[in-house]
């Protein structure tokens, strides 16, 4: 029976529950059934109760609960409710369904708990009792845990046997048996060293300039990779600067700083510091001094790309006065918060003043260009002129990097207005950054309005080093001591980006091996990721787009290092082959524009450096946009909801 508080509640809320009949069933249309902590309550046009407790939405009749959790705790409801019922508990939960909060009134756990200690007999005293041996039990095997969705958590596979681990083909393992090495990875870890483009005369603007050009420099300080663009806005001219005096990422240069003492190199030194843009990005000012690791890297990866480029070419614009602009790109998952912005600004204007200063790149300089940078910022939002004469705050900005990577595509010919909603997912070496956004505006102005972003860290080097360590657990539990195999494991591990396309599958790491393992490494990695994005971005788009909408011939654009690699691109054709889904992908490749110079650039790798490219433009053509924040969702009825859970055939 139905506590008559809830019920008078509910009453007090302004909600009629509904009068059913014994024999006849409840209408399916009008009732849906919610789970909030293993508890089952009922939503319907009116509320039903039940002995969990009920649910007050803003209209409660019409199933709309409240946008956000803050409106339901300042509701008049919500304070009518907990002030007329002090013996209820009263909580404002996020509903999965619509995706809205609602209030969730219910008993006191603590009054069940005292009840339920009333009934509980009393021990006798002085009874004499012999206690049981304790049992002692086994501890259980640790087993994959899956969701209701049936998506296995990634983080360690869990083997059943030792007979499922490792099995070399025709043969039981054996410690005796020969492992052979992946041949490719040996070499790549035997070349992993190439030569920095040294030996340039340092740039110096020129005493007497006899003509004017207005540079913009592109930084895409990826979390594993840097790429840097310089583009002649007068001339429409852009140049890729390259790193290195030859390779295939001669363009690429590894996110990552040397520290010896006091003093920082891009080359060699006492510890390696890496992943500090990730820190940032994750943490933000309690990122501690991975700011100053990355003004450093960003003064030292500046004075790199002048000397280059005026080296280069000299001739062309050795004599010129340059009027200088720099971009810096983020996510646009991080262009939400406008802390996370400022403190970008300020670590690439303290960069870009410290690279152009030429003095000694210390802990202590970089804290005052730190300082200099913020009051900087500060003049300039005040309206006053920047206080540095080149690339103050006036003139270094923080764009958005999925605007800056499609602005090469909508600039071409290739561009279609009709077909203005897109996927974009850039993979990289450390995060897979995804976007659904949707173009509007002209062509001279053109405005993205973002409606769903994520940034994964389930990029190429980590698939790289979770197999490593996965293969290293398997060999492990079935009693293979090969030192040849583990050393060779230990060497490709770091291999940074200079593998341009790691193995299509885990088992082509050791090639004498068969894993009969079901599923592997690789489907645990491929399954989490694709449940990710499709609720994070694709199934978040479509709520705000209109879930009713078609979702058909979306372009997705597949970019970075390792966006070829089958176990990320799969992810279009495992959505389109079903056809339960409403949703369907066309693939679309970034081609090289015609005014941008990169001598030696397979035309197949522009998309590594497309976000450079577009960060290499004015900072009004990639900031009018509308972030995910600032974009409503439109829930349509219940009944004629489809989403997209992503469960690939390997999962089965």
């Amino acid at each position: 029976m139905v506590n008559s508080v809830l019920k008078d509640a509910l009453l007090s809320a302004g909600v009629k529950p509904i009068k059913s009949s014994k024999n006849k069933a409840q209408n399916p249309s009008k009732s849906k059934e919610l789970k909030f902590n293993k508890r089952r309550v009922f939503v319907h046009d009116a509320q039903k109760l039940t002995k969990q407790g009920f649910l007050v939405g803003l209209d409660t009749q019409k199933n709309k609960g409240f946008d956000n959790a803050e409106q339901a705790r300042s509701s008049e409801t919500f304070k009518k409710l907990k002030q007329d019922f002090p013996e209820l508990i009263f909580k404002v939960i996020k509903v999965s369904i619509d995706e809205n909060y609602w209030i969730f009134g219910s008993e006191k756990v603590q009054a069940k708990a005292k009840r339920n200690k009333e009934n509980k007999p009393k021990k006798q005293k002085n009874v004499i009792t012999k206690t049981p041996p304790k049992k002692i039990l086994k501890p259980k095997q640790a087993s994959v845990k899956k969701n209701k969705n049936s998506y296995p958590l990634i983080q360690q596979p869990q083997m059943k046997t030792v007979k499922q681990k490792v099995t070399p083909k025709g043969n039981a393992v054996h410690n005796n048996t020969k492992l052979v090495p992946n041949s490719l990875l040996t070499e790549k870890a035997k070349n992993v060293t190439v030569t920095l483009i040294e030996g340039t005369p340092p740039y110096s603007p020129p005493l007497n300039a006899t003509r004017d050009d207005h540079i913009i420099i592109g930084f895409d300080l990826g979390t594993a990779g840097t790429k840097v663009v310089f583009r002649v806005h007068n001339k429409n001219i852009a140049y890729a600067i390259p790193f290195y005096k030859s390779g295939e990422n001669s363009y690429i240069l590894p996110s990552c700083i040397f520290q010896t003492n006091d003093t920082f190199s891009l080359t060699k030194g006492d510890i390696k510091l890496q992943g500090f843009k990730l820190n940032l990005i994750k943490n933000g000012s309690k990122a501690g001094r991975a700011t100053n690791y990355m003004v450093a890297f960003m003064a030292l990866v500046l004075r790199k790309a002048l000397d280059y480029f005026f080296s280069e070419y000299r001739d062309l614009y050795g004599e010129s006065n340059i009027d200088w602009e720099l971009n810096f790109g983020i996510p646009v998952e991080s262009m939400q918060d406008k802390k996370i912005v400022r403190l970008f600004q300020k670590i690439a204007i303290a960069g870009c003043q410290l690279g152009l200063s030429r003095s000694n790149i210390t802990l202590s300089r970089i804290t005052e260009y730190l300082k200099l940078a913020d009051q900087d910022i500060n003049c300039v939002m005040k309206g006053s002129h920047s206080q540095f004469e080149q690339l103050g705050a006036d003139m270094v900005g923080v764009s958005p990097e999925v605007t800056a990577q499609i602005k090469g595509f909508i600039q071409s010919r290739r561009w279609d207005k009709k077909k203005n909603r897109m996927l974009l997912i850039d993979v990289g070496g450390s995060t897979v950054d995804a976007s659904y956004f949707v173009i509007t505006g002209t062509d001279t102005e053109p405005q993205y309005n973002v409606y769903s972003a994520c940034v994964l860290t389930k990029g190429a080097l980590v698939l790289h080093q979770q197999r490593i360590s996965w293969l290293r657990e398997i060999l492990k539990r079935a009693n293979i001591n090969d030192i040849d195999i583990f050393n060779y494991l230990d060497n490709v591990e770091e291999l940074d980006t200079w593998l341009s396309k790691l193995p299509e599958s885990v088992h082509d790491y050791i090639s004498s091996v068969d894993f009969t393992i079901e599923p592997d490494m690789d489907t645990f990695f491929k399954n989490s990721l694709g449940a990710e994005l499709s609720k994070r971005v694709v199934n978040e788009g479509r709520k705000k787009s209109g879930i009713n909408q078609d979702f058909k011939d979306i372009p997705l654009f597949f970019c970075g290092g390792a966006s070829d690699l089958n176990l990320y691109k799969n992810y279009a054709a495992t959505v389109n082959n079903n056809n339960s889904y409403a949703v369907n992908f066309v693939n679309q490749k970034l081609s090289i524009p015609s005014n941008f110079i990169a001598d030696g650039l397979n035309k197949n790798d522009f998309h590594r450096l497309s976000v450079a490219f577009g960060l290499a433009h004015d900072i009004d053509e990639l900031t009018s946009i509308v972030l995910p924040k600032d974009i409503s969702y439109v829930i349509p009825e219940i009944q004629n909801r489809k989403t997209v859970e992503f469960v690939d055939k390997d999962m089965c």
